[in-house]
């Protein structure tokens, strides 16, 4: 670890502040300040390698200014040392930056005294913190300062003009109105290990950080877990830091993150891509209903978990929706428990993915236990991406529709606009309910290459998709200007019908087949030349 000499100005190495077996504090580095602030231009920050070999540039930057705010409060407070991580590490080394922001939530921690550097706020009112470029400054909206918040026992703020507001103790109240972090976790109070997964991710839904994955990198120390750093992965380096949580903890509550936010996707995976998906989760909290399931786990299918999982009667038209019970409750409401929402993507695989339609409900498990006619768990089963099943092969498929033949005259027809997009394989040429048995129509539209002839839309809508229960679907072709022709066929049938169209007749027919271990329904639509049909059949 890298200290600034207050009186020298020079940087120093001393061993890393750090805890032994007992979680005691071993003294190996003389007491310190800390800064706390946020970053100007790269350009303007003084950085390692001035501090080591162009002093006079840095002492020219913008940034130097806090730097001798800090070394001048350190040693009118006793302190010889300072820390501040613009000069402090050496960001050319990956291995070194990788160590610092490990190790960051606990140098901050173990510091005599944070000093919080507030570069927006130009003046202290005479109402102190309830100025409004106090409340509005950019500090309290980046990532990084909230575990600088958090970790330190002592800390003082400053305005540009390094004019004190108070310690954190004297404007916790107001620093609690700010981040809707309770004042008990500012404080000290309350370690913020007591906070559940859901609340501690809240804090950090309204703050930003300049590279993408330092969303995650700025919370490990919040959550007390370790990740190795890896720029350029972009938001999977979130998804990793949840998966490593989940490793060290059982509360549930990291499933409890509200969809609404979520555009364009129907079925998500059980782990939020951002903190801003805990938004609304700040009342969250893990409760114990008396029931001993396996803790979650996570596998190479996907988020392993143990919990009670029924059928949402409501939705008749559904089939595949579930919920399924967390062991956690709004903090507020005792007697409620929160059940997710989620669709069955493979029954025979128990993989599931969260369905963003429908919001977490809370259900009263008493009544519950007493009402459900028919719950089934607790059992096991799996929370999976739906985007890796992209790569599946096809005998893990449930369900889906092949188009294997469409008309030749006019050049040939082929698709050329598929909704939901996510649910049609191009390159294999089908449509897989991979989203958790999607019962929604799926929409094909088949475009001739020739111009001048009529387009179809191919209407396809799979049912009963129950294990018991053989599958089923409805198909519905509609030419352009034309009447539409609808089947019905059910598991282990075959029906087609015909059409009129042009000088010729259509043919669509509808088989069930097991294809590598997936129920397919292959459609086919034929051209029968010189078979004009006069009149339409209807089934």
């Amino acid at each position: 670890m890298r200290l600034i000499n207050a009186s020298t100005g020079l940087l120093e190495d001393h061993p890393s502040p750090s805890y032994n077996e007992h979680n005691l504090f071993q003294p190996q580095t003389p007491p310190y300040a800390i800064l706390s602030h946020t970053w100007l231009a790269a350009q303007d920050e003084v950085t390692f390698q001035d501090f080591l070999y162009s002093p006079d540039r840095g002492q020219s930057k913008a940034g130097f200014t806090k730097i001798r705010y800090s070394c001048e409060q350190a040693l009118q407070d006793g302190l010889r040392y300072v820390w501040v991580d613009t000069c402090c590490i050496d960001k050319t080394s990956s291995a070194e930056l990788s160590e610092a922001i490990n190790s960051m939530h606990a140098w901050y921690r173990l510091s005599a005294v944070c000093y919080v550097y507030l570069a927006d706020v130009s003046r202290v009112s005479f109402n102190g913190a309830d100025d409004p470029q106090f409340r509005r400054s950019r500090w309290y909206s980046r990532g990084w300062t909230l575990q600088e918040l958090l970790a330190p026992k002592q800390m003082q703020f400053y305005s540009s003009q390094w004019l004190p507001f108070g310690s954190k103790e004297e404007l916790a109240v107001t620093i609690s109105e700010i981040t809707g972090i309770d004042s008990a976790f500012i404080t000290g109070e309350k370690d913020i290990m007591e906070a559940s997964v859901a609340q501690r991710m809240s804090w950090a839904a309204n703050r930003q950080t300049t590279r993408t994955e330092d969303v995650a990198y700025c919370l490990l120390g919040i959550f007390d877990v370790h990740i190795p750093l890896i720029y350029g992965e972009g938001k999977k380096a979130f998804i990793r830091l949840q998966e490593e949580i989940i490793r060290k903890s059982e509360d549930q509550s990291i499933f409890a993150w509200s969809s609404e936010l979520i555009t364009r996707r129907v079925s998500v995976g059980a782990l939020a891509e951002s903190p801003a998906w805990f938004r609304e989760s700040g009342n969250i909290v893990p409760c114990d209903i008396g029931d001993a399931w396996d803790p979650p786990s996570v596998t190479s299918r996907g988020i392993h978990i143990q919990a009670p999982r029924w059928r949402v009667e409501k939705s008749s038209k559904d089939s595949g929706l579930r919920q399924v019970l967390l062991k956690c409750r709004r903090q507020d409401d005792l007697f409620g428990v929160l059940a997710l929402p989620v669709r069955v993507v493979q029954y025979n695989n128990a993989m599931y993915v969260r369905d963003t339609r429908l919001k977490l409900n809370t259900i009263e498990y008493a009544n519950w236990r007493k009402e459900m006619k028919n719950p089934v768990g607790p059992e096991k089963l799996y929370l999976i991406d739906p985007s890796s099943l992209r790569s599946v092969n096809s005998t893990q498929r449930e369900c889906g529709f092949v188009i294997r033949s469409m008309p030749d005259s006019y050049g040939g027809y082929s698709v050329s606009i598929a909704q939901p997009s996510e649910l049609w394989v191009k390159k294999e040429g089908f449509f897989s309910t991979y989203c958790g048995g999607y019962q929604d129509p799926i929409y094909a539209v088949l475009v001739p290459k020739e111009l001048g002839a009529n387009c179809f839309i191919l209407r396809m809508i799979l049912r009963d998709i129950e294990p018991a229960k053989p599958p089923s679907c409805t198909i519905t072709l509609a030419p352009s200007g034309g009447s539409m022709g609808r089947l019905e066929i059910h598991g282990g049938e075959t029906w087609f019908k015909s059409m009129p169209w042009a000088h010729n007749s259509l043919e669509v027919s509808v088989e069930e087949q097991l294809l590598f271990g997936s129920r397919m329904f292959v459609i086919d639509i034929k051209e029968r030349r010189g078979e004009r049909i006069t009149k339409e059949a209807h089934i």
